[in-house]
């Protein structure tokens, strides 16, 4: 599906997140990035939201009921200042939930 709306930011994903994803199985990884895809548009606290008291977002997804966390931030050095990057850290929060 094409979305014909700007986006409301764009993503940037972290070397430590693709090699994450790219262990995944292609479904999993399909409805991972429809999800994030999705946020960009409209705004779903169950899929993306900020952490309380940090700078932290944190981006959800589920497939096969394995719970995904990313977390993201805002890229400061984009020119726009509206992309947000997924951090590699969440590896270890994504092994814990799955």
């Amino acid at each position: 599906m094409i979305n014909s709306q700007n986006p409301n930011f764009d993503i940037k994903l972290l070397d430590e997140a693709v090699e994450f994803l790219e262990g995944l199985s292609a479904k999993a990884q399909a409805r991972i990035f429809k999800d994030m895809d999705k946020s960009r548009y409209e705004l779903n606290p169950s899929v993306f939201k900020k952490l309380e008291n940090t700078s932290l977002w944190e981006f959800r997804s589920s497939y096969m009921r394995i719970e995904y966390r990313f977390l993201a931030f805002w890229d400061e050095s984009s020119k726009s200042h509206n992309r947000a990057s997924i951090h590699g850290l969440v590896l270890l929060l994504i092994l814990i939930f799955q």
